[in-house]
């Protein structure tokens, strides 16, 4: 009997997919209906969910976010079995509200929702439908077929409706034309498409937004608080600057502090950086999701009161200090993140999360982030650096690329010396660490508000080996503006030396390198959009005075995807190996993947251990 029920439910997955009982959870339908009028934009947005076991339970886990511009209404909820059978709504007790941001921010201005309809039978249906009120906005879809791009959408549909003279621009990638339909309302576009996910966690992958069909549409022209078009980036940019008119205004007593700390400075470039700092010391950042529409900008003088603002506020408040002394500056509105997502230049519109300033001097143009305390002076770091960005000027407003982290600003330096004692099997490990882009702004961001057991933990998952154990360790005082982050570390690990017959191997640590997809489990193209380069220097202590090395002492290779070089250098008693490596700032098709593949297994094999013959 069980036999004949296996291949009942194998025949259900095989000639009846769409019914979706072979996964673990699947969207059956996902609509999204978008009423516009001058005023207001009306976002009504339905999912039906069937959930076919318990590891699907945890897509009925719902976040539904909201702010004071985009006010949430009318949220319903009801869960069903498979025969639409209607189990339990969902009553007000069952929600909590909730920032959506996390706990360091003091204050912000994005709430959410979050509740959950869970059953204990399978497979059940779940149905939520709720409604945002955007007003102002300037952004009428920004649509994807997806609810959670883990589970399939089987259907979404996209419908727009607005009044029969009213005008918008339609930006759509990888989805069908829509259909149209005019009507007494007005007139309703009509776009459908589906979504199949992927498994795949590939690293380094373009971001999964640049890959997924989207449908964007924006008024041709809008009023948000001013009135504003997106005929084109120069009249964007005109609108932003009536926006912030009169908003750079400083209270006297602002302009006496400033006064003050540029007191006998004439190099712009030191007033600029000693602004930035007393921005930095005296301010703190809340978040408001500009995302959503939130570009209501607040004037200089709310944060000089208040002291904290979102990034529109800080940026302005920094752009109106260096206005009070002369320096003229820009804001720049930048799609912000870890990995760039497409911009897409050629549809005006606001397609940005977050605000940053530029300030152009005579042979240098001076990019700062106004929202992070921790940053050095003229740094944009790998969450803003090196795509398309959106620079506000009058009467010239453009896109332009924000400058890219380097080679050298992105090179982490490390330092190992091995430490044998014949009395003691363990040996004594000291390491140097000198970290630089993504690793300096995660240790400076963070390690200041960690407890010491914290640290501890973090610094012990730095050394490259498994049985490694810190002892003691000391972050070494830099100056504030120094774009890495210094720590040293000393503890005890397994001896790296085995014996093998006449011969000695010592095993190298490992070199921070990602652990790659193999060529078979690769599904998507590469995006190094930052180079990946460490230098890394061994001292070995060994009781010999003379080495007969069994491995080559230099070796070097280099190839369209970067280069790797290994040099030993003995003396008596010591062994000294350096080793670099440096993957460039590339995109690799997936059809180049597999020689990528090669070239990072061939540097891993190097640079991993070396052999030597003691000579008596």
């Amino acid at each position: 009997m069980r036999k004949m029920t296996l291949i009942f439910i194998f025949a259900i997955c095989l000639f009846v997919p769409f019914i979706g009982f072979c996964d673990d959870a699947v969207v059956l339908k996902y609509t999204t209906k978008i009423d516009v009028s001058s005023e207001k934009c009306i976002q009504t947005e339905n999912v039906i969910i069937q959930v076919n076991n318990a590891k699907g339970d945890k897509y009925v886990d719902f976040v539904i976010d909201y702010s004071s511009n985009a006010k949430l209404k009318n949220l319903t909820g009801e869960l069903r079995d498979i025969h639409s059978t209607v189990i339990r709504k969902l009553k007000k007790s069952d929600i909590k509200t909730t920032s959506k941001f996390d706990h360091f921010l003091f204050y912000n201005d994005n709430l959410a929702k979050r509740f959950s309809l869970k059953h204990n039978v399978y497979p059940y249906i779940v149905e939520v439908e709720f409604e945002h009120v955007i007003s102002p906005y300037i952004y009428v879809a920004k649509w994807f077929p997806v609810w959670n791009t883990e589970i399939n959408t089987q259907k979404a549909v996209l419908s727009v409706t607005v009044p029969e003279d009213y005008k918008l621009k339609i930006n759509q990638v990888a989805v069908d034309s829509p259909s149209k339909q005019v009507a007494e309302k007005g007139v309703t576009y009509i776009w459908s498409s589906s979504y199949t996910s992927s498994n795949s966690e590939d690293i380094f992958a373009p971001p999964l937004v640049d890959i997924l069909p989207l449908v964007s549409v924006v008024p041709q022209n809008f009023y948000y608080i001013k009135p504003g078009s997106f005929d084109s980036w120069k009249a964007m940019g005109e609108w932003n600057l009536e926006l912030d008119k009169g908003l750079d205004e400083l209270p006297s007593e602002e302009k006496m502090t400033i006064d003050h700390l540029t007191d006998g400075i004439e190099d712009s470039r030191q007033i600029v950086r000693e602004l930035y700092h007393y921005l930095q010391d005296n301010t703190r950042y809340v978040a408001v999701n500009i995302d959503l529409g939130g570009l209501e900008p607040y004037p200089a003088s709310y944060v000089c009161e208040n002291r904290f603002g979102d990034c529109k506020a800080l940026t302005n408040y920094m752009k109106a200090m260096l206005s009070y002394k002369g320096i003229p500056s820009y804001k720049v509105f930048v799609r912000a993140g870890e990995t760039p997502e497409k911009i897409h230049t050629d549809f005006p519109s606001h397609q940005a999360n977050h605000v940053i300033l530029a300030v152009p001097l005579a042979n240098d143009t001076i990019w700062l982030e106004c929202t992070a305390s921790y940053l050095p002076f003229n740094y944009l770091g790998t969450f803003t650096q090196n795509r398309p960005v959106f620079l506000v000027e009058p009467n010239r407003s453009r896109i332009i690329y924000s400058p890219a982290l380097t080679e050298e600003e992105v090179t982490s330096v490390l330092s190992y010396r091995f430490t044998t004692n014949e009395n003691d099997p363990k040996v004594r490990l000291s390491a140097l660490f000198k970290l630089r882009g993504e690793a300096f702004e995660y240790f400076k961001g963070q390690s200041g508000s960690w407890t010491e057991k914290e640290k501890h933990n973090a610094f012990n998952e730095l050394i490259p080996f498994k049985n490694y154990k810190v002892d003691e360790y000391e972050v070494m005082p830099v100056h504030r503006d120094s774009s890495f982050f210094i720590l040293e570390t000393t503890g005890t690990c397994n001896s790296p030396y085995q014996t093998v017959g006449e011969f000695v191997k010592v095993d190298l640590p490992s070199m921070n390198l990602p652990v790659f997809e193999k060529v078979k489990d690769r599904e998507l193209p590469l995006d190094f959009y930052v180079p990946l380069a460490q230098i890394d220097t061994l001292f070995f202590d060994v009781p010999y005075d003379v080495l007969e090395l069994k491995t080559p002492d230099n070796q070097a290779f280099e190839d369209e995807f970067g280069n790797f070089e290994m040099k030993i250098v003995q003396t008596s008693g010591q062994l000294c190996i350096v080793r670099k490596y440096n993957i460039y700032r590339q995109k690799i098709s997936l059809e180049k993947y597999s020689n990528f593949y090669d070239f990072i297994t061939e540097m891993k094999s190097s640079g991993s251990s070396i052999i030597f013959k003691p000579l008596k």
